[in-house]
């Protein structure tokens, strides 16, 4: 009991420490900026289709608020003092603290421009957030706290990473020249909105997480407005194919919401007991 004890209080102050990093690396990503570009300046540099407006990047600012009542609820502080907190932690285990270097990691190589070794990193982080995420839908009883303030945050978290690694994946083939085999970056473009959608139908279907669905939806409304405004509508297919995606999802979400859809299935994990 006590090494148990011992390594739980391991994870709590690791796990704390790297956040605290993490918030660090990233404010000083822009404030010094680190290589001499902020985070916009450098996705300004490789353009394509995918990017959506600069406001949808605030999801960050929401991301960072969640994983800190995360840090607050593995210490005890939210998780309505019993001992909840303690198995979530070693649930977890490193793996929080391995994404917080990743992340760190990523910030330095994107702002030094080593777009390849940042989409290897990239994967890394998704990775390590979807080990995070499978161990918490593992976890068959959940108190209301525990939902709220781990799950959510980490839902939120995985699905934004996931889109990032998309748009990731698109900013490498255009520091490559790419050409797409021919193909359109209008057409290229669809084809990787139409991958979101359907990893987030997966996760929807099989998860009901409603959470990680929106933040598809609002990355795809980014798109759709940036397309919409900035690009004065030059390329339809994607404002179509956004409008659609996003549609279509919160249409899905709103009648797994009600129980309309979805009733024969586990019950994702803001949802089951």
């Amino acid at each position: 009991m006590i090494n148990a004890q011992l390594d739980v209080k391991r994870f709590q102050v690791v796990n704390t420490l790297l956040f605290f990093f993490v918030i660090v690396v990233n404010a000083l990503a822009n404030i010094i900026p680190v290589g001499g570009y902020n985070t916009g300046e450098i996705s300004d540099m490789y353009p394509n289709l995918f990017v959506p407006i600069p406001l949808t990047f605030s999801i960050w600012l929401i991301i960072y608020i969640g994983l800190g009542l995360f840090i607050l609820y593995q210490w005890g502080f939210l998780s309505g003092w019993s001992d909840d907190h303690r198995q979530v932690t070693a649930d977890i285990g490193w793996v929080f603290a391995l994404s917080c270097l990743l992340n760190g990691l990523w910030i330095f190589l994107w702002h030094y421009l080593y777009t390849g070794l940042s989409l290897i990193v990239m994967f890394l982080l998704l990775f390590s957030l979807l080990v995070i995420y499978q161990r918490l839908w593992q976890r068959k009883s959940k108190t209301a706290q525990e939902k709220r303030y781990v799950v959510a945050p980490f839902s939120l978290y995985f699905g934004w990473i996931t889109v990032a690694t998309i748009a990731n994946v698109t900013t490498v083939l255009v520091d490559l020249g790419w050409d797409g085999f021919g193909i359109s970056d209008e057409i290229w473009t669809t084809i990787m909105i139409a991958a979101a959608f359907l990893i987030t139908l997966g996760v929807l279907f099989t998860k009901r997480d409603l959470i990680y669905g929106l933040v598809v939806v609002w990355t795809v409304a980014g798109i759709y407005l940036r397309h919409t405004g900035e690009l004065m509508g030059e390329y339809p297919l994607v404002i179509f194919v956004a409008a659609l995606t996003g549609g279509v999802l919160l249409l899905l979400m709103v009648l797994m919401g009600i129980g309309v859809i979805g009733k024969g299935q586990p019950k994702g994990t803001l949802y089951y007991q």
